[in-house]
């Protein structure tokens, strides 16, 4: 064998060498590409995963913001109902205690000036007793609410 044979067979297991080199190094590359792509797909379904989820906690975000708007409107109302409902009881209570002061007090004073007119006087009496007492008592108790 001549040196040129040598080195045509050197360069034929040199070109040989670098063809396995490169084909290996092509494997691990698409090797890698592979788990790449699986990854990027995984990441891909979490992302549309979490963004249902953040879509659904926005609704239901929303969902409770109205229902406590909602709830503050019927709690102002109840509030309102139940402060109309104590000065309508204050002035029922107070209207009574006027009528019972102011007729029997308008009887009196009918009586003595004269007897014909107790009736009118007991009567004219429970209404004004009414009317002060009770108009007082709602004036008043307006005016602070």
């Amino acid at each position: 064998m001549s040196f040129s044979s040598l080195t045509i067979l050197k360069n034929d297991e040199l070109d040989k060498l670098i063809y396995e080199e490169n084909l290996q190094e092509s494997k691990q590359l698409y090797e890698k590409s592979k788990l790449i792509k699986k990854t990027m797909s995984e990441i891909t379904d979490l992302l549309e995963k979490s963004g249902n989820q953040i879509k659904h906690v926005e609704k239901k975000t929303e969902v409770s913001k109205k229902d406590i708007e909602n709830s503050k409107i019927k709690i102002e109302e109840s509030q309102t109902y139940s402060k109309n409902i104590h000065i309508l009881k204050a002035t029922a209570l107070l209207s009574v205690v006027g009528l019972c002061i102011g007729g029997p007090l308008g009887g009196v004073i009918c009586n003595s000036i004269g007897s014909s007119l107790v009736g009118i006087g007991i009567f004219s009496g429970s209404v004004i007793g009414t009317l002060s007492f009770g108009g007082t008592t709602y004036g008043i108790l307006k005016s602070k609410n």
